[in-house]
């Protein structure tokens, strides 16, 4: 079963050569469906006409985009994977690096929180956290 739900978005990105070293935080809010299926959390929402589909169980968060920009980010804790992103100047390729994936459960509310890091090769691009909030609404 489908529930209407509220998202919200929040991205905390930071550039390891900035010197001051202040992160860059993005929020974004949207509407969509949440669902809870064979043990995973499962939500799709849609904001500039940009789909997104977040699945969620165990120590692993799967983040898929489609529309004007593809991506599909595997962020489990410990763990590497590639991340491809799609755009209109071609492909892009980048190592992530798992951290702590936690998914917290009270009341109405699920809470995803994930950290990783995007490398090129044995640099590290950013060092990334993120929390979705999803609120079911009445």
């Amino acid at each position: 079963m489908k529930s209407e739900v509220h998202v919200t978005v929040t991205g905390e990105q930071r550039d390891p050569e900035r010197p001051d070293g202040r992160a860059e935080v993005i929020r974004t809010e949207a509407d969509g469906l949440y669902g809870f299926v064979a043990g995973r959390h499962h939500v799709v929402y849609e904001e500039d006409g940009i789909k997104t589909h977040l699945t969620a169980g165990g120590n692993r968060l799967e983040i898929r985009r489609s529309g004007a920009a593809d991506v599909r980010m595997m962020i489990e804790s410990g763990k590497s994977s590639t991340v491809r992103y799609g755009t209109a100047e071609g492909n892009l390729a980048f190592d992530l690096r798992g951290g702590d994936v936690e998914i917290l459960e009270s009341g109405g509310t699920v809470a995803f929180r994930a950290a990783y890091s995007l490398m090129s090769g044995d640099t590290v691009i950013s060092c990334n956290r993120t929390e979705i909030l999803i609120e079911k609404k009445d």
